[in-house]
């Protein structure tokens, strides 16, 4: 799913709410939350979608999150 907005228009309050809905259900290990900046994703509680899916600055691959993996 991409959550998509300008600032202050609740992106943030929609994604607690759906990893509270994770949560609850037991299922917090199946979300993974992505952004596409490092501030953005800090603000989240996230990762960038590179580090989500194993690539480097340098441009070499590394460790693939396991929750990607199993997708």
């Amino acid at each position: 799913m991409g959550l998509f907005g300008e600032g202050v228009t609740g992106k943030s309050w929609v994604i607690n709410a759906i990893r509270k809905w994770f949560t609850i259900r037991g299922m917090s290990d199946d979300f993974l939350i992505t952004a596409t900046t490092e501030a953005a994703a800090v603000k989240i509680g996230g990762q960038t979608l590179h580090s989500a899916i194993g690539f480097k600055k340098n441009g070499k691959a590394g460790i693939v999150s396991k929750k990607i993996m199993y997708l």
